[in-house]
């Protein structure tokens, strides 16, 4: 990010308010030198932003991994609930049948 310093509307703001010329050029000057070296020690590097990107890369390799290992238990236990609903379910159909035969075979 730039910063944008107007040294000569600094020097005539404070020349305006009575500040001598030479004394408010390097007081523009020394707070433009301040301003950079702020900037530029807040200022990602390109290793660093190279470094949280491989950090990335590893968490998303991970998080696809955990991704997968869960669907694949989900997968796994809707499978085993499906085969229970099914187990019941025919039971439930046999006995009816049986019921049925049953009743007509009494009836």
């Amino acid at each position: 990010m730039a910063a944008n310093f107007e040294t000569l509307e600094f020097v005539r703001t404070l020349t305006a308010s009575g500040v001598p010329p030479a004394q408010a050029e390097a007081m523009a000057r020394a707070y433009a030198k301040s301003l950079k070296s702020g900037i530029e020690a807040n200022a990602a590097a390109k290793a660093d932003v190279q470094a949280l990107s491989g950090d990335i890369q590893q968490l998303g390799g991970e998080l696809k991994s955990e991704l997968k290992a869960l669907r694949h238990d989900i997968q796994s236990e809707l499978q085993s609930e499906v085969r229970g609903l099914l187990t019941w379910l025919l039971f439930g159909i046999a006995f009816i049948a049986l019921i049925i035969i049953l009743v007509r075979v009494i009836g």
